[in-house]
Parts: structure tokens; sequence; C-alpha cells
């Protein structure tokens, strides 16, 4: 079963990683790579950094939702590429309130569908350290019929696979959709359906985005160095946990008043983990008030200046906690995305079908982990249209963090999330 808990984060930026004084295997294979610059027209760049502010509403306002109780990933990208194939569906109102919440009040359906085709191509295979595929799929109910011209736009700019099936056997169609996730998350992520026995006669459709990351870092943390340090969670508990720890290596970093920032790249640097420690120095009251405080100030303005001070002029000593999260965020856009709850309470597909639909489910499942070779990640975002309603110069991250995973280039977020009891 996936739980969700919160903290937020997303956004764009650059990192470099200039050389390591540690003896990794592959680092010098990796670092003679140099990243992969995508190139966006301006209005494709836009789309994106829309993108980057729609990931701070998102995971700020799921992290509210779900307190801090529990460790959390989300996938920003796998949500946005969700609502932007609903978009094509959507009639004039609900397209309004989906472009609304991505921050794109004036974009069409064109534009939108053109960024999306593009991007994907881009990121896949922009470096052979990475894997990362993305994969769409759409299964209607035999009863409810799609549109052409939704099954067209859908084909061509998702390359998403349209099946017709029969909802009214439910265990055979979980197992259909089931099987596919678990296909194209490497087998991460297998059930995406909050119960086992969840029926699926009321469904008239199930649109579904994948999302799957195997990233190397550009310098692995040596097994054998990983040790076993204290970190302190978010009621100021202790634990001891198996630590990586990486000598002397040049990453880019920056200690600003409110936080402290280093970013760890993988392969040849085109995608990069962020983490962010926000400070507690000097501050008064407890690490959940801080941290709530903390994420309730920063915004995708607030990253942008961050990252403009990181540089790589000095040798980092990082320690990091190895970690696995999984993650259901579900009924998004009633529990945690306030700007689609009209969307979801009342939808209008009259694009997409003729079938009457009453109410739109959106649920995200997610799993993540880190370790010394790298990191693994995994994301499928289900919308299911219902015809009824229902420090300096070492930086030991031994306390509550946060982390994103993003393209250097355009900034694209794929996942990001918190880390606050271990």
């Amino acid at each position: 079963m996936y739980k969700c808990s919160i903290i937020f984060l997303s956004v764009l930026s650059g990192l470099l990683l200039a050389g390591c004084s540690s003896d990794n295997d592959g680092a010098d294979d990796n670092l003679s790579e140099p990243p992969v610059e995508i190139n966006l027209s301006r209005s494709q760049q836009d789309i994106v950094d829309s993108q980057a502010r729609f990931a701070f509403d998102y995971f700020k306002q799921t992290s509210a939702w779900a307190g801090n109780e529990r460790n959390m990933v989300i996938s920003p990208l796998s949500l946005s590429m969700d609502l932007a194939m609903l978009a094509n569906g959507a009639g004039e109102r609900t397209y309004a309130d989906i472009v609304s919440a991505l921050h794109l009040p004036q974009a069409s359906t064109d534009e939108l569908n053109t960024l999306y085709k593009s991007l994907v191509g881009e990121l896949i295979g922009a470096d052979r350290k990475v894997q990362l595929s993305i994969a769409n799929g759409i299964w209607n109910d035999q009863s409810s019929k799609l549109k052409e011209g939704f099954i067209k736009n859908i084909a061509n700019h998702y390359t998403a696979d349209c099946q017709s099936i029969d909802f009214s056997n439910s265990e055979q169609s979980r197992n259909i959709i089931n099987q596919w996730a678990a296909e194209k998350t490497k087998g991460i992520i297998t059930n995406i359906f909050e119960e086992e026995q969840q029926a699926l006669s009321s469904s008239s459709m199930i649109l579904c985005n994948a999302l799957y990351f195997n990233g190397e870092w550009a310098i692995p943390f040596v097994k054998e160095n990983t040790k076993q340090l204290a970190f302190t969670n978010i009621d100021n508990s202790e634990s001891i946990v198996e630590t990586m720890t990486e000598a002397k290596c040049y990453f880019s970093h920056a200690l600003t008043d409110d936080a402290e920032i280093i970013s760890l790249p993988y392969g040849n640097g085109t995608f990069s983990m962020y983490v962010i420690l926000p400070s507690v120095e000097g501050q008064a009251g407890n690490y959940e008030m801080i941290y709530d405080r903390f994420i309730e100030n920063i915004d995708y303005d607030w990253w942008i200046a961050t990252k403009s001070q990181m540089n790589a002029d000095e040798s980092i000593n990082v320690m990091m906690p190895k970690f696995k999260i999984e993650t259901l965020c579900p009924m998004i856009g009633v529990t945690t995305m306030r700007e689609l709850s009209a969307a979801v309470n009342n939808p209008d597909m009259s694009n997409m079908t003729d079938s009457e639909i009453n109410f739109l489910s959106l649920n995200q499942y997610n799993s993540i982990e880190v370790m010394e070779k790298g990191t693994v990640a995994a994301s499928v975002t289900k919308g299911d249209l219902i015809a009824i309603s229902p420090m300096s110069v070492r930086m030991n991250i031994n306390r509550p963090f946060i982390f994103l995973i993003e393209e250097q280039s355009t900034g694209t977020i794929l996942f990001m999330g918190k880390v606050i009891k271990l």
C-alpha cells in the first residue's frame, strides 16, 4: 500500500561537477560526456517555467494536506502530462480550470501538445547513464465511445495507446491496467487501485501517465564507505541510519540565510538531484514549526534566486542517508489542488466523449529509492472519469530535507519530495 505524507519543492536549474578527489569507478567516463542542452522555443520554455510554478503549488498544497507524519515523493511532470491529455478532451469550462492550475491561462491545446511531444522526445535518451521512459495509456468502457479528434491528438502527441475493455468485469479490467503500470515502471508500481476489489462499473474511462527514472550518480558513493550515523527526525528524535559518505568533490553548492543547497548530478549532468536543508540555527521553535514556516515562505521565484547563488568553487564532503519512499496521493483536486476542485467535481469532457461524466478522480502513485549507485524512481498518475459522483565544506544531510530531480537545461521537474523521518 502506498502512503502519503509531504513537504515541498520544485523547479529549475543548473549544476556543475568539476571533479572529485575519490577514486570512483566510472567517474571519468561520466564526466567526459557534456550535459545535453534541450533547445525549446521561447513559448515552449515559458510553458516549462509555468509547469515549475505548478510543481511548487502541487507540492506545497499536498504538504499542507499530509502534515508532518510521513516522508513523501510526488511527480509534477507526470501529473502535468496527465492534465494536458485531459485538457484535449475538456470543454471550455474545464479546459480553463486545467490550464489555470498549470499557470497557463492563455495556452492552447496545440501549444501544450507540441511542447510535451518535443520535451519527451528530448528527455528520453539525453544521458546514456539515465534510463528514462514516459508512457501514456487510455482505457474506455465498451459502452463509452471516444471522439476521433481526441484519439488522434492523444495518439499523435502523447503516443498513447487507446483500448476499449469491459469495465463491468472489474477484476479483468484492473488486471489489464495494473499490468500496463507494472510494465511501464519496470515492476515498481504494480497496483494503481486503492482497493483490490474496487469496482469499475461506474467508470467511463481511465487515462494514465507512467514515468520511470533510473539514474547513476556522476560520482557514485563508495558502498564500503556507507556508515551507520545519526539522523535527526522532524520530531527531534534520532535514528541511526545507513549514511552514504563521499570524499571531497566539487559539487554545485550554496549556503544562504535560510537554507543550504547542493546539486548531485547523474551521468553526464543532464539530470540532477537537488537537496535542500532548511536552516535551523538561530531560529526559535521546534523542527516542525521551522520546516512548516520554510515551506510556506518559498516559491518558484525564491528557487530561481537561490540557484543563482550556487557555485562549484569549493570541494564538499557529502554525507547523505539512503532512503526509499512510496507514496499514494489520492483525490488530487479535492484534497490537494484547490484550483482543480471544480474540474474534478463537475468536469466537462465534451471534446472527449458524449457519455455522461460527473466526476474526475485523480490519483498519483510514486516510489523513489536513493542508494550508493544512484536513484530509481517511478510514478503513475491515474485519471478515472466516472459517470456517477464519488554546510560548508561539509554537507551532512542528517536532519529533515527536501529533494527534487530535474532536467537541467529546461528545468523540467520529474520528481520532488521530502524526508522527515528515517
